[in-house]
């Protein structure tokens, strides 16, 4: 009972400067179990009175418990059968708080990242070619230890509700074209990667054969939105403005219970979809990947609790999805969700928070992927905004946004899995802003630089000096590069257009330096 009584007695102690701190029952169950399994060990009964919150363990015959008013109790052989008061939960909090830190930082150590897109443009080429000078770049040779490659899957008309591995046929030589990587190509990109030492990150990312799609529009060969698949509602412009709906027959939609196919086509679906994630997740753990997305910004398909606005939800077909991945893949499981999801109206993206914010505790992933940025400002912006300006916006995103995020999944890494901001002065306001305008140089507040370049630069500089100052709550940025310039073409329009790519523009030198301070960080 020494042992027993020893925590008590460190948890009551000099912790009355620390009594305003919250912690959930839930995590202190599990710091309990983690860190005394000699009292609290083994699978528990969970159970719940009018006044208790408790877990029975079995294999010790000890309760442990927390009454309505935040009271820790433990009753059991530990002490001798007799229920005895072990303080407050708020008095725990320091060390299940320091705990949870402890664990979020030995599953992710710091990742360095950066994305090199998918199958598309000048990637076509370069993952058949990989040149040595892409790893060349002092940022990527020095500075990198993640990179991340984005897997192509299709869901290719409404008329096919099966998702399917797409190859590029010889005939097809118009990279506009979007295509699933032959998967020698995988092989190659991801071998001489793993070669020079980097850690790999591969997500799967529902996508359309091609970015016009006007020919098929109100028919059933058009390739639906990635972002509205499972939606049960037809999109309409209520629901799904931000998303190209108007393409879309309501009569063909059979995500909609009320369709004739909606089961036959909901089952087919997913079955094939774990068909493909299973194929990709036997190649991961050939080729020693280190982490795999089942999915990227599919968040009408990716909800596991049913509300209002999705009465049908998708847990047990992903439940069954990451059971046969984990049964042949054992690196780190994660999903890019939207961060709109956590903003104040989720519902002006058609995405609805009670529906998706459990998502990854319901489907134990390793780590909680946020893709797109979160919003930094309400209105345009027309002038370039200081570091010390951005790292207040940055500031109240995380503490409005990342720290609840965090305290939702206690001891899971949370990274950026997906993220950029184009060279423009409004990125603040709109992330990709101006993408794919021709370059035009603009000096507005005459200091020699070129505004939009230096908001983009200033913008990632003051996110990494914020995630430094909330001690890097935010394991990894994963920052869209560019795709592998082995095509001069591609090259030449990467210098001549605005956009998110990174290289050789401010903003690299700016993640080559903080690359290279983290480098120091300890993990």
């Amino acid at each position: 009972m020494y042992g027993l009584m020893k925590w008590i007695a460190l948890a009551l102690v000099a912790i009355t400067p620390l009594s305003a701190i919250a912690i959930t029952n839930a995590s202190l169950f599990a710091w309990a179990a983690a860190n005394l399994p000699q009292y609290f060990g083994g699978t528990p009964i969970t159970g719940q009175t009018q006044e208790f919150d408790f877990r029975y363990y079995p294999g010790t015959g000890n309760y442990l418990g927390v009454d309505s008013d935040g009271g820790v109790y433990v009753l059991g052989p530990a002490t001798e059968n007799v229920l005895y008061f072990a303080g407050t939960s708020a008095s725990f909090a320091p060390y299940v708080e320091a705990w949870e830190t402890s664990q979020v930082k030995s599953k992710l150590p710091l990742m360095r990242a950066m994305s090199i897109a998918g199958n598309w443009g000048s990637n076509v080429d370069g993952f058949k070619n990989f040149p040595e000078a892409f790893v060349q770049s002092p940022l990527i040779s020095d500075n990198l230890n993640w990179i991340g490659i984005k897997l192509p899957i299709f869901n290719a008309s409404i008329a096919d509700p099966a998702v399917r591995i797409r190859y590029r046929p010889s005939s097809d030589t118009n990279y506009a074209n979007i295509y699933s990587f032959d998967d020698a190509d995988i092989v190659n990109a991801v071998t001489k990667l793993k070669q020079r030492g980097f850690k790999i990150y591969l997500s799967m990312v529902l996508s359309q054969p091609s970015s016009d799609q006007s020919s098929t529009c109100m028919t059933a060969q058009y390739g639906v939105d990635l972002h509205l698949l499972g939606d049960s509602q037809v999109p309409t412009a209520q629901n799904s403005s931000a998303w190209k709906y108007q393409c879309i027959d309501p009569a063909m939609w059979w995500w909609n219970p009320s369709h004739p196919s909606h089961s036959e086509n909901v089952a087919i679906f997913w079955s094939t979809y774990t068909q493909v994630a299973v194929y990709y997740a036997k190649i991961a753990k050939q080729l020693g990947v280190d982490m795999l997305a089942l999915g990227e910004e599919t968040d009408r398909l990716f909800i596991t609790q049913s509300s209002a606005r999705f009465p049908n939800n998708y847990r047990n077909e992903l439940s069954q999805m990451v059971s046969a991945v984990r049964r042949q893949y054992d690196g780190l499981l994660t999903y890019g969700q939207q961060s709109f999801i956590y903003w104040p109206h989720p519902e002006w993206w058609g995405l609805d928070n009670k529906a998706s914010a459990s998502l990854f505790k319901d489907l134990e992933l390793d780590v909680v992927g946020i893709s797109s940025a979160f919003p930094l400002v309400d209105s345009p912006v027309t002038n370039v905004l200081s570091v010390a300006q951005l790292e207040a916006d940055w500031s109240a995103a995380f503490r409005n946004y990342i720290v609840p995020l965090q305290a939702n999944n206690p001891t899971t890494p949370i990274i950026f899995s997906d993220i950029g901001f184009a060279d423009s002065v409004n990125a603040p306001y709109a992330g990709v802003s101006q993408s794919g305008e021709a370059f035009v140089f603009s000096d507005a507040n005459g200091n020699g630089l070129d505004d939009g370049m230096e908001q983009q630069a200033n913008l990632v500089q003051a996110l990494f000096n914020v995630n430094e100052k909330f001690d890097y709550l935010l394991r990894g940025v994963v920052l869209a590069w560019s795709q592998i310039d082995t095509n001069p073409g591609a090259a030449l329009y990467d210098q001549t257009h605005r956009g998110i790519q990174l290289h050789g523009k401010l903003v690299e030198k700016v993640i080559t330096d903080a690359y290279a301070h983290w480098k120091n960080v300890a993990p």
